[in-house]
């Protein structure tokens, strides 16, 4: 049985619960979705022709330390437009999808945090 707490979550963070035993007693976890549809390119080098970036869809993991005033990073997973279920934008789905598909990088970030380091997804969004 979990006892997991929840500080509250702000700036459109709703609760995230990864069914974690151990991790959801002492840390509360909040997601949210961003969509990213880029305007920016490069210029290959090798061919002088712009490209554009894939638009992504972005999984944002606030997590906070029970009983501690220090600010932990934000972890970010991500995904491509091209694997959406259908279309140019994300639907429920492909949201869905996402979540459970970084389940268990949540959890290695968080492990990954408690023992002071700095994951993957602190630095930059992690592919999935």
């Amino acid at each position: 049985m979990m006892n997991s707490f929840c500080a509250g979550h702000v700036n459109g963070f709703k609760h995230l619960t990864i069914g974690s035993n151990g991790l959801e007693d002492e840390y509360d976890l909040g997601f949210k979705f961003e969509e990213n549809d880029f305007d920016k390119f490069h210029v290959d080098p090798k061919t002088g022709i712009k490209v554009w970036a894939e638009p992504l869809l972005v999984l944002h993991v606030s997590v906070a330390q029970q009983g501690s005033p220090r600010s932990l990073p934000t972890l970010r997973y991500g995904r491509t437009r091209s694997k959406f279920a259908g279309g140019l934008t994300s639907n429920p789905d492909d949201r869905e999808r996402l979540r459970e598909m970084a389940r268990p990088y949540i959890k290695e970030g968080v492990v990954t945090l408690k023992a002071g380091g700095t994951p993957e997804a602190a630095r930059d969004v992690v592919m999935l």
